[in-house]
């Protein structure tokens, strides 16, 4: 794929997106495929055909460590709470879920050699 499509939001390295912000658009000229940047402590980069940046669920997150970048936010957000319900990214929520289920499969298929080649006779 041609990078003339991609976001420039996306693209540009030097960008500061605020805690917990989503940026991103449509990837492909016939915009079936989103990227999508979701900044929590560190840039988290997706690519989706079913899932839309607007989509999002409330989840219970953990208070995260301070940094120079971050704090503003993290000191309005959580204040003096350990855990605080906060809508985040439909995506990173499902991806959270079921990435066991990834993990386990790519286990499995190293465990078991699913490629061998045979000789009938």
């Amino acid at each position: 794929m041609s990078r003339s499509g991609f976001p420039q939001e996306l693209d540009d390295k030097r960008k500061n997106i605020a805690w917990n912000e989503v940026s991103g658009g449509a990837v492909d000229l016939a915009g079936k495929v989103l990227a999508l940047q979701w900044q929590e402590n560190s840039e988290v980069h997706f690519l989706s055909t079913v899932h839309t940046l607007e989509a999002k669920v409330i989840s219970e997150r953990k208070k995260r460590q301070y940094t120079r970048s971050n704090s503003p936010a993290i000191r309005r957000v959580f204040g003096s709470h350990e855990r605080v319900n906060i809508p985040i990214p439909a995506i990173t929520d499902e991806y959270n879920q079921f990435k066991v289920g990834v993990d386990l499969a790519d286990q499995y298929r190293r465990y078991y050699f699913t490629q061998l080649k045979c000789f009938q006779n």
